[in-house]
């Protein structure tokens, strides 16, 4: 698989160690770019004279606003290719979406009992939907998503 197709195409299949590797590379690579853009940021703060961490925080927020929907993009990506590989439906995915929806209120989960539920029964299908990912083997040979990522790595390492 080409790296475009596997950072952002829904088709095919991958390995759980694949999966892992090139989450941990987006995610390597997201916070690499944050980390330098506000740097930077603060950097050119300083030489005006203004607060370089106010300045740094700023350009934080709007560089994490502006590339969540390709975070977001590319780790759906995997987890559905990831999904195909185990023979399940892409649409199993959709288990991660009350995780994302939910957590952004955990600050007001103390003091509401509802919302502290909530969050708990997600946590529990979101933390085991990603052991599922982790730890389950993917289908031995073709399903209906493709060739098996496995197999198809041995081959193309075989001599002719």
């Amino acid at each position: 698989m080409r790296i475009l197709q596997i950072l952002f195409g829904f088709s095919g299949r991958m390995r759980r160690r694949g999966m892992l590797l090139y989450s941990l590379l987006a995610g390597a690579l997201f916070w690499a770019a944050l980390f330098f853009c506000a740097f930077i940021a603060g950097l050119v703060a300083m030489r005006q004279g203004v607060d370089p961490k106010g300045a740094g925080m700023l350009v934080g927020e709007v560089f994490t606003w502006a590339t969540s929907p390709v975070v977001i993009w590319i780790n759906a990506a995997l987890v559905v290719k990831r999904l195909h590989d185990i023979g399940w439906s892409g649409w199993h995915a959709a288990w991660f979406i009350p995780g994302s929806t939910v957590m952004p209120f955990y600050h007001q989960a103390v003091a509401n009992t509802a919302l502290a539920l909530a969050m708990l029964v997600t946590a529990i299908l979101v933390v085991g939907m990603a052991l599922v990912l982790i730890f389950k083997a993917g289908e031995a040979g073709d399903n209906r998503f493709g060739p098996s990522p496995k197999v198809a790595r041995q081959a193309a390492a075989q001599p002719a």
